[in-house]
């Protein structure tokens, strides 16, 4: 996955409506808060940490991704009072406490019981953590699509969290844990317009073991979406999560 979205550095930010979408709501749910102390994790280009900066002027911001090409589109913008980090947040040793602690769209790429476990034990004795964590049901059109052109799931939902199990799994490392589940589903013109989408974000689904996309399948792919939805779409379902540090 590092090599992908390495790849997708540059073209990221034009391509992640999704990310937009839930990096929008995340800032508002941190808008009742005055943190002076921030930590973005898995920042990739930085559609949430720009949105972070604006809304929080004073705080001070680290913000860790493992990919460089994507810290060095962060880099770019020049944001005051950043600290990037590029190394994996599950290794790294950070020893400082945050008042906030915030995710898009990138905990589920992770385990996710160490990533709670770390940002549990990260915060301060008042401080809070907002996550926005894609969930099983997320491109759900294409695990049912795929298996009847050619008998292959993709593989990127497979350790996605349903909202039972990002809810028992969060009640374990905070003092205060609540999850708000939506799904929000992006038509497409066209199959190729969806995987180019996925592509630029750095998510290349494979038709087959040999990975190639011919016309024939594409198009059958998108007959499948047809019949099925009416449409080309992707939905995305994702846990917007809050916790409390657990003293």
């Amino acid at each position: 996955m590092l090599q992908q979205f390495d790849k997708a550095a540059q073209t990221y930010n034009d391509h992640a409506t999704i990310q937009e979408v839930s990096a929008h709501k995340l800032v508002e749910m941190t808008a009742s808060h005055q943190p002076l102390s921030i930590l973005d994790i898995g920042c990739g280009s930085g559609v949430l940490t720009s949105k972070i900066a604006i809304r929080h002027p004073n705080a001070t911001i680290d913000a860790i991704d493992r990919s460089p090409a994507m810290i060095n589109q962060l880099n770019q913008q020049a944001i005051p009072n950043l600290t990037l980090i590029c190394n994996d947040y599950i290794q790294v040793s950070l020893a400082k406490k945050y008042d906030l602690i915030v995710s898009n769209a990138a905990l589920h790429w992770m385990d996710v019981h160490q990533s709670f476990q770390r940002i549990a034990s990260q915060l301060k004795p008042d401080g809070n953590t907002y996550l926005a964590i894609f969930g099983a049901q997320t491109s759900v059109e294409l695990a049912h699509c795929l298996p009847k052109i050619n008998r292959h799931r993709p593989i990127i939902t497979k350790k996605f969290l349903t909202h039972n199990d990002a809810l028992s799994i969060g009640e374990q490392y905070f003092s205060h844990w609540e999850i708000n589940t939506e799904v929000i589903t992006i038509p497409f013109k066209s199959v190729r317009e969806l995987l180019k989408t996925q592509k630029m974000t750095g998510v290349n689904q494979k038709p087959s073991a040999d990975g190639l996309w011919t016309p024939r399948s594409l198009q059958a792919l998108e007959q499948e979406m047809m019949n099925q939805y009416g449409q080309v779409q992707l939905s995305y379902e994702i846990h917007f999560c809050k916790g409390d540090h657990n003293q």
